[in-house]
């Protein structure tokens, strides 16, 4: 599940959003959404755009905002 380009047209298809894993983002957007944030480690392969090296990856957990309120804010077409 993802906001990127068309993977938000498939909207979200969980049932349950607990964890989420999240890469990249803003840590200050991500602390309005989620009560629990634990940064496990950082994306960085040489098959990568170099400005997406280097991303930190979050297990998140304790979603404040309901998800049909918060996934059209997701959307990021590039």
């Amino acid at each position: 599940m993802s906001g990127h380009n068309n993977f938000w047209l498939w909207g979200p298809q969980a049932r349950r959003f607990d964890p989420v894993i999240v890469v990249g983002g803003d840590e200050e957007d991500n602390a309005q959404v989620f009560e629990h944030i634990e940064h496990v480690g950082e994306m960085d392969s040489p098959y990568q755009m170099p400005y997406e090296r280097h991303r930190a990856v979050s297990v998140c957990r304790g979603l404040k905002i309901p998800v049909p309120e918060l996934w059209p804010k997701l959307k990021h077409f590039i």
